[in-house]
């Protein structure tokens, strides 16, 4: 991600220690707290929370995640400035999702013949 422009450092850059959105950078904010305890990082471009990912080890099964991943998508906690704008569910409609994207990774390459065991 850094790579590319994001603000990431899992040490550093977590919700615990105070680090919020930054209205003008792509930052990923460790332990963003939702409902359902917290999610391992909350993607926010501009100060709007955009996704969030669940990040588990090598051995784990992409999709056995991604029901986790959901929850937390939500249930996520965000401020209406930290909000899409325009998103559902700030005009008063019940949307399943407070975020438009939902990652799961056990941080091993895609391989399509092992799509269950690999990827994001």
């Amino acid at each position: 991600m850094r790579a590319i422009g994001w603000q990431a450092d899992t040490n550093r850059l977590r919700h615990a220690l105070g680090t919020r959105p930054d209205p003008s950078a792509a930052i990923a904010i460790a332990e963003w707290p939702t409902e359902s305890g917290p999610v391992d990082y909350a993607l926010f471009v501009k100060g709007r929370c955009v996704g969030v990912i669940e990040a588990k080890k090598l051995g784990t099964d992409v999709p056995a995640v991604l029901e986790q991943t959901k929850r937390y998508a939500r249930g996520i906690r965000l401020t209406p400035e930290e909000t899409l704008p325009d998103s559902p569910w700030q005009h008063g409609l019940d949307a399943a999702y407070r975020v438009p994207f939902v990652f799961a990774t056990n941080g091993r390459p895609f391989v399509k013949q092992l799509a269950t065991k690999s990827g994001i």
